[in-house]
């Protein structure tokens, strides 16, 4: 049995947090991207746990933002990042990786198919930004636990 000065010691000394991670390459023209990151993140989230409601968001977010690449981009690619510390949050991350344009959030009228994406992932997170890395744009999303 450990002496208690050290066991003190030991209890003392910060856990490294666990932190998982998954980064992966997609086509950005491809009208079946949208559904294969839906599918890969679902994968991801529920291998690591993730509780069902976040899950949900966390795929609807990548969904929206991969959409929006495949129909308003002209990349030839982009990269979907997802990560989660322990404790959280889940962090979703879409990088376009097209020419220079500004993503443009509107206002539809109901009938109008498109124009939610970014509203959506507004609703769904619980922070989000958009940054100009230099060529084309990200999107990041943060999703409470």
């Amino acid at each position: 049995m450990p002496d208690a000065a050290l066991s003190a010691v030991l209890a003392d000394v910060p856990v490294r947090a666990r932190r998982r991670a998954a980064v992966w390459t997609l086509p950005g023209r491809q009208a079946a991207t949208p559904s294969t990151a839906r599918q890969r993140m679902t994968d991801i989230l529920a291998r690591w746990g993730v509780p069902d409601g976040a899950r949900y968001d966390a795929v609807l977010i990548v969904s929206e933002l991969t959409t929006n690449v495949v129909r308003h981009s002209a990349a030839d690619h982009m990269r979907v990042t997802v990560r989660l510390p322990d404790g959280g949050p889940l962090t979703v991350i879409v990088t376009d990786q097209g020419p220079p344009a500004k993503p443009a959030g509107r206002v539809n009228e109901s009938a109008e198919e498109g124009g939610r994406g970014l509203g959506i992932v507004a609703g769904c997170s619980a922070a989000w930004l958009i940054r100009f890395p230099g060529q084309g744009f990200e999107v990041e999303a943060t999703i409470a636990l």
